[in-house]
């Protein structure tokens, strides 16, 4: 059995992003996974739309992870990688890297 989502009772999602231009992935993944309504998700998207990181599937404190990441002085790739590559928690890959940079800094202070 195969699910539609409706925009209105005319028109699917899908031909409702089509015709509209937006990406209809990930409208849905923001329904599916975030469970927003159509309005909110379509709301979101044209929000994130435009952005490097509008199909950023890791969010952290309320943004999405390149987000933080810039905001924070941190390394996305790192940071997703270690979430995508090496099955950490986002919560987990910032702790580690934050952790390294500690370790890193009390190595050069013994240098001096």
């Amino acid at each position: 059995m195969v699910c539609m989502l409706m925009y209105d009772d005319k028109t699917s999602l899908r031909q409702y992003c089509i015709k509209n231009n937006l990406c209809y992935n990930i409208i849905n993944k923001y329904i599916m996974e975030q469970d927003l309504s159509i309005q909110e998700a379509i709301e979101k998207y044209k929000k994130c739309k435009g952005r490097h990181d509008t199909k950023a599937v890791l969010f952290y404190n309320g943004m999405t992870l390149m987000q933080y990441c810039k905001k924070n002085g941190l390394s996305y790739p790192t940071i997703r990688g270690l979430v995508i590559n090496k099955n950490y928690t986002v919560e987990s890959a910032i702790k580690h890297i934050l952790e390294f940079r500690k370790r890193k800094n009390e190595r050069e202070k013994k240098k001096v």
